[in-house]
């Protein structure tokens, strides 16, 4: 049996500058430890859209930063405006994919005030122009009606809608 050693190279990663233990005032420790058992992963930082928008710029430029490096050259690609091509992150995502062996941490957006800031689909409510919108709108692809959809595991009685 051999010994695992722990000198694997590991990809960089970003810590977060709001720290992992910040919550809003209605978020207790309690809870965020339930929920982790219950769902099998940690509740991270809270975040508003804008400070997650700051946040997720900030690692991608980051995560980045050795690409950019080796390809940017004086006067080709002006520093400010760079963006990591989707061949980029698509690459990187492969190769994470293929060598499980790294360590990958996953911020994402969850309970999102769909009522505030929409879900990205049109609401079959909402069907008033009779143009491209409305055939989105019914559509079985709309999260907004994988609940509604017949045969549908989400159909339950007493959720309507992606919580």
């Amino acid at each position: 049996m051999r010994k695992k050693t722990r000198s694997r190279k590991r990809k960089r990663r970003r810590q977060s500058k709001k720290g992992a233990t910040r919550r809003r005032a209605n978020s207790s420790v309690e809870s965020t430890s339930a929920s982790s058992e219950k769902f099998c992963f940690s509740s991270g930082s809270d975040f508003t859209l804008e400070e997650f928008q700051r946040y997720a710029n900030g690692f991608k430029e980051t995560y980045f930063q050795r690409d950019r490096d080796e390809d940017l050259k004086p006067g080709v690609v002006e520093y400010s405006k760079w963006e990591p091509s989707w061949e980029d992150i698509e690459g990187e995502y492969w190769r994470i994919v293929e060598q499980p062996t790294d360590e990958v941490e996953v911020y994402y957006g969850a309970d999102l005030e769909t009522g505030t800031f929409g879900s990205g689909f049109p609401k079959a409510s909402s069907m008033l122009t009779g143009n491209d919108a409305d055939k989105y709108a019914m559509s079985g692809w709309n999260l907004n009606n994988f609940s509604r959809l017949q045969g549908s595991v989400l159909s339950f009685e007493g959720c309507v809608g992606a919580w």
